[in-house]
């Protein structure tokens, strides 16, 4: 799971601002233990060289890996952890809590204290419940918090030992390139991996570093600053985003868009209408997606009826058009997946299917499509509720199976539907779930679930206002008695 965001954050990831009292503290060292035999060395083959065991596993199963499954209990109250037989492991006394991540812990808010704390799968606290605010443990094996008592940020190391100590900043970012941000008296700095203030400038304003740029704001200008300390800062800007795939684009002061590159100089002088920003990129300020070289950027554009509206076309990395070269006129495009994306076309405003040279594999014809699952598609029309599953060329896959339901997730063995009223004009709002012969796994009717696993091991179903698990053959894993279950 992505880590927490904080809630004090200007910028996203960020533990910022605000001023702290001086804090002094020490983390308890840890050893290592080495095995022995007889005082003899002891050989063994390279894991290289032996046949991994195949995992044969369900996804079910898998569920329960890090530790036991988050869950909050059936008054909505409080959060706890279940086995795989939905019996309490860890009963559910925590006001807020998250996952168990692979280094089997896990972050709570203490249902007394309100305060954040690390929990490990017996539920005992490795880290005792002491930060006013805290993330989950990044890749790294570190975690932002804010001391409950000083109001500072630090960051912690599972064994919960300071490596950046929390004494001079209100709050604090996650590393990024080797740099993390901290914010202390309305002003943002960035440190190394020992907690030093790096470069000579503070900013109003910073992000995490990506292809080795950061945005930043210095005294109301926006620009870059890279992780050797090199920085331009743009005075005729609107806006700035963050790089991917080593461009970033500008927002100039007339509102269209540029394209720069990892030099910080334009590529191209053709200035877009729009680009689709992603604000999970760009070290939390938002970046284009890039595709194999390929981003989609909006541009006005005439229609065959005189009319104009912004259309989507592809750019190189050049800033060059790849397509539409023609009158094709795209008015709402997605990300490719697997070498082709669902596009809206705007004459028609029907979607299809592109591929990665702009030619429609499937032709505008469909009123909704959705993001395909193993390379098949759920296509339909929502005027006359008819779906059926396609492939990216178009070939019908499976069509309608049962009068009385219509598709409503992604391409399984056991498919999700929605069920039709008795008049066959309309749908109704509880789900079921049928076979690809259109037969009925289970009687019951959901008010709400998720699609099956890929292996048909369990879906996650809503029935009576409470949350549990079916299998394959519809019967129940986990009985419903949980007001939520995950995050």
């Amino acid at each position: 799971m992505k880590n927490r965001i904080i809630a004090l954050a200007l910028c996203a990831g960020m533990l910022l601002l605000g001023g702290c009292a001086s804090h002094d503290e020490a983390g308890a060292g840890s050893g290592d233990a080495n095995e022995a035999n007889g005082g003899q060395a002891v050989n063994s083959p390279s894991t290289t060289e032996q046949a991994q065991p195949e995992d044969t596993r369900t996804s079910f199963e898998k569920l329960f890996d890090d530790g036991p499954l988050l869950v909050q209990d059936p008054d909505g109250y409080g959060w706890g952890y279940i086995d795989a037989t939905g019996n309490y492991a860890i009963e559910p006394k925590f006001n807020l809590a998250y996952e168990f991540q692979e280094n089997g812990l896990a972050l709570v808010n203490d249902l007394e204290t309100k305060m954040w704390g690390y929990i490990n799968t017996s539920g005992e606290y490795v880290i005792e419940p002491q930060f006013s605010d805290a993330t989950q443990f990044d890749e790294n094996g570190y975690a932002s918090v804010v001391v409950a008592q000083t109001k500072c940020g630090g960051i912690i190391n599972e064994s919960g030992e300071y490596v950046i100590e929390p004494e001079h900043y209100g709050g604090i970012g996650s590393f990024s390139e080797g740099f993390v941000v901290a914010g202390s008296s309305g002003y943002q700095y960035y440190l190394n991996e020992s907690g030093e203030v790096q470069f000579s400038l503070n900013f109003q304003e910073a992000y995490d570093f990506v292809d080795g740029w950061a945005v930043v704001n210095h005294r109301g200008f926006l620009g870059y600053i890279s992780t050797e300390g090199e920085h331009r800062i743009f005075s005729d800007v609107k806006d700035v985003f963050g790089f991917n795939n080593g461009r970033a684009f500008v927002q100039l002061a007339n509102g269209k868009y540029k394209l720069i590159d990892e030099n910080l100089e334009y590529v191209t002088d053709t200035e877009f209408d729009d680009v689709p920003m992603s604000n999970s990129l760009g070290g939390g300020k938002g970046a284009a997606r890039w595709y194999d070289g390929i981003c989609f950027v909006g541009m006005e554009t005439q229609l065959a009826d005189g009319s104009t509206m912004i259309c989507y076309y592809a750019i190189n990395t050049d800033g060059e058009i790849i397509f539409p070269t023609d009158n094709k006129h795209i008015r709402s495009i997605d990300q490719f997946r697997e070498g082709y994306a669902t596009a809206l076309d705007a004459d028609t405003t029907k979607w299809g299917i592109i591929d990665r040279n702009g030619n429609w594999t499937v032709s505008p014809q469909y009123e909704t499509i959705a993001i395909p699952v193993n390379g098949v598609y759920l296509v339909g029309n929502m005027s006359t509720s008819d779906y059926k599953y396609i492939d990216s060329d178009g070939n019908v896959v499976l069509d309608s199976v049962n009068p009385d339901v219509v598709f409503s997730g992604g391409y399984r063995d056991i498919l999700q539907v929605r069920l039709r009223d008795s008049d066959y004009d309309t749908v109704n709002q509880h789900y079921s779930f049928v076979d690809h012969d259109g037969n009925f796994i289970t009687d019951l009717m959901f008010e709400d679930a998720m699609s099956f696993s890929l292996d048909s091991s369990y879906a996650k179903v809503k029935y009576n206002g409470l949350w549990g698990f079916i299998d394959g053959e519809g019967n129940w894993l986990i009985e419903p008695q949980f007001q939520s279950i995950g995050r």
